[in-house]
Formats: structure tokens, sequence, C-alpha cells
């Protein structure tokens, strides 16, 4: 009854597959995977995940003052400072990750914007 295609999630035969990995307990294509870096007190300490698969890591701080800096491709590094109460409370940090990198800008050259040539009327 088929009409001969080769669908599939592999692509069909002689198609290219997606490499893929096993974050958590999901098999995932590994150009969706988005890591992010997470440094505390200015050394790396481990990764988070958003989106598919959630990983949410847990740190146990001692009290005092500390600097989560996170990092993600294609984003510009957010870093924030908590207050650790140190009474054996959970404190739950949000991290909203700004706009992508923004791209080398060149400052813009225009050949007859020269102010040192006289303008002919």
């Amino acid at each position: 009854m088929g009409g001969g295609g080769t669908g599939g999630m592999g692509g069909g035969i002689g198609g290219a597959q997606k490499p893929m990995a096993q974050i958590g307990g999901a098999i995932v294509p590994v150009d969706s995977i988005r890591p992010i870096r997470i440094s505390i007190d200015d050394d790396f300490v481990g990764h988070a995940m958003v989106g598919l698969r959630d990983i949410k890591p847990v740190f146990i701080l001692p009290e005092g003052k500390h600097k989560l800096t996170f990092e993600i491709d294609g984003f510009n590094p957010v870093a924030t400072d908590i207050k650790v109460l140190g009474t054996n409370s959970k404190q739950y940090l949000i991290v909203k990750l700004p706009t992508k990198v923004p791209e080398t800008a060149n400052p813009a050259v225009s050949a007859d914007a020269s102010t040192k040539q006289p303008i002919d009327n």
C-alpha cells in the first residue's frame, strides 16, 4: 500500500541523520542543546539547561555575598550578586538572558563625506 516514500525521523534511506545526545532521560538533537555555563565567585561550577528538558542545578553556598555568572552561546553573559542568608532557607534566583551578542559593527565610512575637501557648487 505504501507509496514508496521514505519518511521518518532518520531522513530515509541514504538520508543524513542528525546527531543525538542523551540529556537526563531524553534523547534530543545535539543542535538543540543550549547549556548555560554557571560560575560562582568566578569559578566554573556546572551547567543548567532550558528547553525540552529543564535541568536546574542546586548549589549549597556558605553565608555571605556571592557573584553568580551565567553564559550561553549567542548571548551576553549575565552576572549578579546574591546574599546567602545561611539560615537553612532556600533562595531561588531567576535569570533572564539578554538579547543576542551584537555583531561586530564597523563604523560607517563614506568616500564623499570628507570635510577636508572644498565643496563645488
